[in-house]
């Protein structure tokens, strides 16, 4: 805190006067007023550091207070604790109040613990500045465990209502990426479904994410043996844990769409690919007469930061994995869909036309492209 004692304040307007009073040469009237000035502001400057010497404490404490209500999921409280127009900043990520509560809700059922430490705190009148690490201790679903060490900043505003954070600076101490499936529930709620029908072979099995669950395959092939293998949020991680039930079907095709959301959990390249390669072979081992098709990586657009912000930003990694898929798919044993190529724009983004107003999913015309794609192999 920058502070100054009433007595530090006030010497330099005795000196002042001291001057003047020892000295033969009379000083100038406008001399003499800005004398008066200068030292008038420092006794300002004074009772206002004297007058709110908690401002530290205050200031760690909405601190606190704001970490502690992200573990309760109190959305309200983190929104009582931060101004209007808050931004927090992680990673190259920018997240206002409403997105960053959209992601909490995502993420849910977690807890999480933080501990702060090595504070560095300024204050003034009206606003404060604080350099502090920060160790999270998450665990997601009573089962996964992650810890994040981060480095951040907050910056605060003296409001009517008291101290609040305007600005999140958040920075990860290490490189880092989770293999975390999202939605847990949906995801046994959707394998429950697919338990439930009835095991036919030979038919088409369109695998992925949400993006592939969202699809009409039956309507959109023209064939009635098609099955939906799509579950919300899940990556090529959880693909990988449920092959057996794909492998089981014997499927005369398999449509392979995945890794949107590794890239959103900051999977490297090369792991998602290594992934992918691993589920072509274990379906090929497992049922050597299927046909594989890996489906192209989607770009996303602009419309993405609203509800999808961890995918902003990172076509160039999007375009980057297909490029990969493309080059090894022969060797690999797989055929290649590049949906991408028909639906970007020339900047590299997904093209409105093809795109729900998410900016990630598809629309009715996106999956039009799609199936006339597929009906061509």
């Amino acid at each position: 805190m920058r502070s100054a004692s009433a007595g530090q304040s006030t010497s330099p307007i005795r000196s002042a006067l001291s001057m003047r009073s020892a000295s033969p040469v009379r000083c100038a009237p406008s001399m003499r007023s800005a004398l008066y000035w200068v030292g008038g502001l420092l006794l300002l400057a004074a009772c206002h550091s004297a007058k709110h010497p908690d401002d530290p404490a205050l200031l760690q404490r909405v601190l606190t207070d704001y970490f502690a209500a992200i573990g309760t999921h109190d959305t309200a409280k983190m929104q009582a604790l931060t101004t209007d127009d808050f931004i927090l900043y992680e990673d190259g990520l920018v997240w206002n109040n409403d997105s960053a509560f959209k992601n909490i809700r995502r993420h849910l059922p977690f807890t999480v613990k933080y501990t702060l430490g090595d504070m560095r705190m300024f204050v003034d009148e009206h606003s404060g500045d604080c350099v502090y690490t920060n160790r999270a201790d998450f665990v997601f679903h009573d089962s996964d465990n992650v810890r994040i060490d981060f480095l951040e900043t907050a910056s605060f505003r003296r409001t009517e209502a008291g101290w609040k954070i305007n600005v999140l600076h958040v920075t990860v101490r290490q490189p880092r990426y989770d293999t975390i499936r999202y939605l847990r529930d949906h995801y046994a709620d959707r394998m429950k479904v697919f338990a439930a029908e009835p095991l036919v072979t030979g038919g088409l099995v369109f695998l992925g994410n949400s993006i592939t669950e969202f699809g009409d395959w039956k309507q959109l092939t023209g064939d009635s043996t098609a099955v939906n293998r799509g579950i919300a949020a899940d990556n090529s991680f959880g693909v990988l844990d449920r092959l057996g039930e794909v492998i089981a079907r014997r499927p005369r095709k398999l449509f392979l769409e995945i890794g949107i959301n590794d890239i959103a959990q900051d999977i490297p390249v090369e792991v998602i690919e290594k992934n992918i390669y691993s589920i072509v072979r274990r379906v090929r081992a497992g049922s050597p007469n299927t046909s594989v098709y890996v489906i192209s990586i989607l770009p996303t657009n602009n419309d993405v930061r609203r509800e999808y912000p961890e995918l902003y930003g990172k076509n160039g990694i999007v375009q980057r994995l297909n490029y990969e898929l493309h080059l090894h798919a022969v060797e690999n044993g797989f055929g290649y869909i590049d949906v991408w190529r028909r639906v970007v724009t020339p900047d590299g983004d997904l093209d409105r036309r093809y795109a729900r107003p998410d900016g990630l999913h598809p629309n009715a015309a996106g999956y039009q492209v799609w199936a006339q794609l597929m009906r061509a192999q």
